[in-house]
Order: structure tokens, then C-alpha cells, then sequence
């Protein structure tokens, strides 16, 4: 018997065995130009929403802080300053050396306006005597003297709407006495307690010597003194 007999005949095959992979389908990509509707919508967009109402919120705080900051400053300045006026009033009631301190200032201030305001009365009453000759006014006039310097007061000190009053009162100035000067001296020379703060006194034949009138010769050499509060009289002369 044949030993290939009943068997399956072999057959060798030739070159190396190829293992077949098994076929993947490629990943469908989507096509460009349509739109998934099934996708959720980008982060992105809420981001931005929220940005903007932030924004709106942030500004109209700002607003609202700038226009309280406007009204405290109104209220605390009350309109001119009144505020400030009244705690600066409480605080001197509060300290009595402050108050005083506060007053004398305020005396020395005005002071210094009335020894200006008799500054000016000599500058105008030198143009007076350009305008009349070298005269003065109670050398122009033949009635009282004093009513001749108020003459003057209203027509040259006042005149085009100026005022000449004084800076306590806020009522005209006045001429209360006019002194005329001698060899023997001036009557009246000195501070006079009768004669209150802003009154001016007129002194004919005079000129100031240290801060005084004083005897000079010539009618038309005039001086004139007005009273301070701080005390002392302020002398000046043509």
C-alpha cells in the first residue's frame, strides 16, 4: 500500500504569507460649508455678553459717584461759602484765642482800606487844586469849612459811582472837624478817643510829622487824619 494513500497531498507555497488587516473606514469629516445644528453654541458668546453688561453696570456707577461727589461739594459750600463760614464761627466760639486772633486780623484788614481810602482823598484833593487853581476846597468856599470837604467827598471821592465809605460800617465817610493850624501847634493832634474809627478830621496850614499834623505855613498845605480800630490815627497830607 501506498503511505500517501488516504492523506491530503502537501503542498509547500512559496514566499512569505501576507496577513490581511482588516479594512478601516476612514473618519467621515464634516464638509465645509454646513453647520452642524446639533453642536452646542461656543463658549465665547456669553463671555462676551457678560463683558458688556459689566461694562454698562461699571460706567453707570461711575455716573452716580460723580454726581454725589458734585452734591456734597454744594451742600458743603452752601452756595457761597456758609458752611465754611459758620464751623469756622463755631470753632472760634469753641476757642476764644482764635476768636480774638480772628477779630484783630479783621480790624487790621480794615485798617489797612482806610489808611488806602485817606491815601486817596490826598490824591484827589490834589487834583482838585489843579482844577482850581492851586486852591483847596475851604479856600474855594466861603461857608463852612467842613461842608466844603463834603462838597469835595461827593463830587471828586464819589464821583462816576465810586464809593468812600468805611469798610466796618459800609456808611459814608465824614469830616467831623476841621482844624486850622497855628504857630502855637494843631488842636486835636493826637488820637482822639471822641472821634470813632473811619471819621476823618481835616487840618489846614499843617503837614504830618511823624504820623502827627503838624504846624506848616500856607493855607492850601493841607492834612488829613481818620481814626483806626486797632488804635492811633493815620496822617497824610497834599
Amino acid at each position: 500500500m501506498d503511505n500517501n494513500e488516504g492523506t491530503q497531498n502537501y503542498q509547500p507555497q512559496s514566499g512569505p504569507q501576507v496577513v490581511q488587516q482588516p479594512e478601516v473606514s476612514p473618519t467621515s469629516q464634516p464638509s465645509f460649508g454646513t453647520q452642524n445644528t446639533s453642536t452646542p453654541l461656543n463658549d465665547n458668546q456669553p463671555t462676551k455678553k457678560n463683558n458688556s453688561k459689566n461694562l454698562v453696570v461699571i460706567i453707570a456707577v461711575a455716573i452716580a459717584l460723580v454726581i454725589v461727589s458734585v452734591v456734597m461739594v454744594v451742600l458743603m459750600n452752601d452756595g457761597d461759602g456758609n458752611t465754611s463760614q459758620r464751623n469756622n464761627g463755631k470753632v472760634s466760639q469753641d476757642n476764644p484765642e482764635r476768636q480774638s486772633d480772628d477779630n484783630a486780623i479783621s480790624m487790621m484788614q480794615r485798617d489797612t482800606q482806610r489808611r488806602d481810602d485817606t491815601s486817596r482823598f490826598i490824591s484827589q484833593l490834589n487834583q482838585y487844586q489843579a482844577n482850581n487853581g492851586g486852591q483847596v476846597p475851604h479856600t474855594v468856599s466861603t461857608g463852612d469849612e467842613i461842608e466844603a470837604y463834603d462838597s469835595f467827598i461827593d463830587e471828586y471821592m464819589k464821583y462816576g459811582g465810586d464809593t468812600f465809605s468805611d469798610p466796618l460800617t459800609g456808611e459814608d465817610y465824614e469830616v467831623v472837624r476841621f482844624v486850622k493850624c497855628t504857630s502855637d501847634g494843631c488842636v486835636d493832634s493826637g488820637a482822639d478817643e471822641n472821634i470813632e474809627a473811619g471819621k476823618i478830621l481835616v487840618y489846614s496850614n499843617a503837614k504830618c510829622f511823624d504820623g502827627i499834623p503838624t504846624f506848616i505855613k500856607g493855607e492850601r498845605k493841607v492834612a488829613v487824619t481818620m481814626t483806626l480800630e486797632t488804635g492811633g490815627i493815620y496822617c497824610s497830607n497834599n
